[in-house]
């Protein structure tokens, strides 16, 4: 038998899911609103927040590209998703 090691054990994983989380709300946004402007699942979404998916420096691009969150500029969502986590 196979046992995976959880990624939600690595506690900057879970403070990126939470600041995902964070500006979401912010933003009055539902996970399904969310999921739909990045064109993912829902559940995807709900991995990122809950901290058993990384956001890859991808997805952060893209939250960009999309003006998912507005007023953020990229640098903003780099020092909020990566810089503020990994300092």
């Amino acid at each position: 038998m196979t046992v995976r090691n959880k990624i939600a054990a690595n506690d900057r994983v879970i403070q990126m899911g939470n600041q995902l989380k964070e500006l979401r709300k912010f933003e009055r946004m539902t996970v399904e609103e969310l999921s739909e402007k990045l064109d993912v699942s829902p559940r995807m979404i709900y991995n990122y927040e809950n901290g058993n998916n990384i956001l890859s420096i991808e997805m952060i691009v893209r939250i960009y590209e999309i003006n998912v969150f507005k007023e953020r500029s990229l640098e903003e969502l780099v020092e909020i998703f990566i810089i503020q986590i990994y300092k």
